[in-house]
């Protein structure tokens, strides 16, 4: 799953040199939030740096499901598994 997340990215910001860098977030952003939806993904933060520079920080859904604490890209840490 880390793959196709890493290749899913690195396709919608990476190589899209016709579209803006806002249509290319909001076009990842839009992937991320569905492949949330799909995979039923309680919480998930998202960040994208364009040479060294984070273009993109959004959290969805819950840190915290029965404490009802939203994802906090800044902040909320997650398990590697």
């Amino acid at each position: 799953m880390k793959a196709f997340i890493t290749i899913l990215l690195f396709g919608l910001v990476g190589y899209l040199p016709a579209q803006s860098l806002a249509a290319r977030i909001h076009r990842a952003d839009s992937t991320i939030r569905a492949f949330q939806t799909e995979n039923h993904i309680p919480g998930l933060a998202l960040a994208v740096s364009i040479n060294g520079q984070t273009v993109l920080a959004a959290g969805a859904g819950f840190a915290s499901i029965e404490l009802g604490i939203p994802v906090d890209p800044y902040k909320t840490k997650f398990r590697i598994g």
